[in-house]
């Protein structure tokens, strides 16, 4: 559960942009930012649960 970026308060996604046959025609990244909700865990322990995990 504590795995999810989204529990420090921020939010990173990926965007993509397809043709009408369903070829990808772009896909961005976007970057890392502050959401509008309250972090539950600092980035520090974030970082400190995936490295165990990993």
């Amino acid at each position: 559960m504590l795995n999810n970026i989204l529990y420090t308060g921020m939010i990173q996604y990926s965007r993509a942009t397809y043709e009408k046959d369903g070829i990808l025609k772009k896909k961005r990244n976007i970057p890392l930012r502050e959401a509008k909700h309250e972090a539950l865990i600092t980035m520090e322990t974030f970082d400190k649960i995936k490295t165990k995990l990993q």
